[in-house]
């Protein structure tokens, strides 16, 4: 019975130690051990250079949107419609206020753009 009883503990420590293993290589990384998202390659990101000059997402139409990487042509109907209702982005992290727009996709097109 005893010798069950240290079994047991010694699973419940390899299991708690794996964990914090986990935890630790994680955050050496900068992400999270568990959390780790990140977006598919989509065909105007896959290749794209960088542009000479960055679009202004307050001034560009939606063929000049969807140049940007991450941005098709919902994306870039939605910024539009969010620049209309709301008028112009003081600052490039506003475009997260746009559906479907979060920061891992912000950070991709982040050399891409301008206000």
């Amino acid at each position: 019975m005893k010798k069950q009883g240290v079994f047991i503990l010694l699973i419940a420590m390899i299991i708690f130690a794996s964990i914090l293993i986990g935890f630790f290589l994680g955050r050496n990384t900068g992400r999270s051990p568990i959390l780790i998202s990140k977006l598919p390659e989509t065909t105007a990101s896959a290749g794209a250079e960088k542009p000479a000059e960055k679009i202004n997402i307050n001034t560009a139409d939606a063929d000049q949107l969807q140049k940007i990487p991450g941005i098709g042509e919902v994306l870039a109907q939605r910024i539009i419609d969010f620049r209309n209702e709301n008028g112009p982005f003081q600052t490039v992290s506003e475009l997260t206020r746009v559906d479907g727009i979060g920061l891992d996709r912000l950070s991709l097109m982040m050399d891409y753009i301008t206000v």
